[in-house]
């Protein structure tokens, strides 16, 4: 014979309904995550060296499930990542070395309180999304 529950919890099986919507749009924010990678761009686009303008032309965003991503340079530029990241002394018999400027670090650190409201207005839009709670 089955028993009551010691526990009821009034609301419950719409709390475990809209849990597992907030968990889809949770799982679902490579949109924001463009969109963040986007702001990060234009920032990273204004800093990169400008001897040419070759590397600034090829800087890109995109976003995926779990991550914000910015990349520069291509194999016709493939100077991107020692410009940004330096060069060790022991780099394949290459003389000289330099230590970089960061200038995609730089980028997020200079745009992120307008990155991060974004991220966090959509975070908060899914939870809010939660009933019963």
């Amino acid at each position: 014979m089955a028993s009551k529950p010691i526990v009821s919890v009034d609301g419950g099986r719409m709390l475990r309904a809209t849990l597992k919507a907030a968990e889809h749009d949770l799982a679902t924010l490579q949109g924001i995550h463009a969109r963040v990678a986007a702001v990060v761009e234009g920032r990273a686009r204004q800093l990169a060296p400008k001897v040419t303008g070759t590397l600034a032309s090829t800087i890109r965003s995109s976003g995926t499930k779990t991550a914000a991503v910015v990349r520069a340079g291509y194999k016709r530029t493939p100077y991107a990542g020692p410009n940004n990241w330096g060069w060790p002394e022991t780099a394949g018999g290459i003389k000289g070395s330099f230590g970089g400027d960061h200038w995609i670090t730089v980028a997020a650190k200079q745009t992120e309180p307008h990155w991060l409201a974004l991220y966090l207005a959509e975070v908060n839009k899914a939870i809010s999304k939660v009933k019963g709670i």
